[in-house]
């Protein structure tokens, strides 16, 4: 088991999760992660071998949150069935990519540009909530509530609705940052990134993979 951070430890930790939506991994240095957190930059090496180890401390603290509340999730969730099971996790993934746009885009460009410590920190904890949804799209599709198609087709789809429209908006809250228009990108996180229009989204997902009605459609020829 981990050990729980110390002051310093925990200072450094916050102010580089403060500092990635805007530097991203790759453009966190030491003297101004340790500038921010207040903290004396020897205590920096204290704490952390190198930067790399830093860095994906930092990702696996904010991993390690997001998983834990899809266990929580799921832990309350005992009895209900396998779509409303579903439907509840899939509307805690989408509030915690909306409440961590800014940071999941940074790491998402990382990824792009090829920054080892994001690329091996997806590789590490990505399948964990992965299998959790792929389970239970199985076994909703083994009760006939999701039509029978290729699981990773699903989570496709699904990643869609719950991760699209906070990347969508992140990208464009960072676009028009500092500017006039950066007015619009507020109104439309309002709207599109409600709890309601969460839960509207992930139900109406869910609707359209149903399985399809094999019966005849009123009013069709016979």
């Amino acid at each position: 088991m981990g050990r729980h951070p110390g002051g310093a430890e925990r200072k450094l930790i916050a102010a580089a999760r403060e500092m990635v939506p805007r530097t991203g991994l790759a453009g966190l240095r030491v003297r101004a992660v340790a500038a921010r957190a207040g903290v004396n930059p020897g205590l920096f090496h204290y704490h952390f071998p190198s930067r790399e180890a830093f860095c994906r401390r930092v990702l696996e603290e904010v991993y390690t949150g997001f998983f834990g509340e899809l266990q929580a999730t799921m832990a309350g969730q005992r009895g209900r069935s396998c779509r409303e099971r579903l439907a509840r996790m899939l509307v805690a993934v989408a509030r915690f990519e909306r409440d961590h746009r800014a940071f999941s885009l940074s790491v998402v460009r990382d990824v792009l540009n090829g920054e080892g410590e994001a690329l091996g920190f997806l590789r590490r904890n990505f399948p964990a909530h992965m299998r959790l949804l792929h389970g239970l799209v199985r076994e909703c599709q083994r009760a006939g509530v999701i039509r029978r198609m290729p699981v990773p087709a699903v989570l496709a789809i699904l990643a869609g609705v719950v991760s699209g429209p906070a990347l969508s908006v992140g990208l464009m809250e960072r676009a028009l940052s500092g500017r006039p228009e950066g007015r619009l990108a507020a109104a439309l996180a309002k709207v599109v990134l409600s709890d309601h229009a969460l839960v509207e989204r992930v139900e109406l997902a869910l609707r359209g993979l149903a399985p399809e009605r094999t019966g005849r459609r009123p009013g069709a020829a016979a």
